[in-house]
């Protein structure tokens, strides 16, 4: 019986306290390296950015433009997933495949198909947050930093009168 109270003592003392911090440790690892990797990038390609302008509004809105090379399997689970996302907005460099049911926060242009980076990421203040790939670990980090990048609905203000 007293090796059993040793032994809670020690795990109450050392082990729980140790699992813990490693755990706390892990998380804040990852929410640094991904605050790291959204950091805004440099200045916007004036060419890029009328084009991007002349095809819809970004101001207000957290954007995501893929190149006409991603999947449809992707882009329809991608879209599925933020589709009712405050301020999300999606534009494509070709049209969207049937499967996709646009909600008004879609665009499809053509001309988008001289940009020079395949996926982007841009923020409601028009910065550029990241750029992407097709390979499957970017485009997994674009799922992260999506989420992370989306601003929460404000609440609504109750008035009293």
């Amino acid at each position: 019986m007293k090796h059993l109270r040793t032994v809670g003592i020690v795990s109450m003392l050392v082990i729980f306290p140790a699992i813990s911090w490693y755990y706390l440790k892990s998380g804040f690892d990852y929410r640094k390296a991904s605050f790291e990797r959204l950091m805004p990038k440099e200045a916007w390609d004036s060419e890029e950015y009328n084009l991007l302008k002349s095809v819809g509004e970004l101001q207000g809105k957290t954007t995501v433009v893929f190149d006409e090379d991603v999947t449809d399997d992707f882009l329809g689970r991608f879209y599925d997933q933020y589709k009712d996302a405050y301020t999300f907005q999606l534009i494509l460099a070709r049209d969207f495949p049937d499967e996709i049911t646009t909600l008004g926060n879609t665009i499809s242009n053509d001309t988008l198909q001289s940009l020079t980076k395949p996926i982007v990421l841009i923020d409601t203040a028009m910065n550029i947050r990241n750029y992407y790939d097709h390979s499957r670990e970017s485009l997994t980090h674009l799922i992260e930093d999506v989420a992370m990048t989306i601003p929460r609905k404000p609440p609504i203000e109750i008035i009293s009168q």
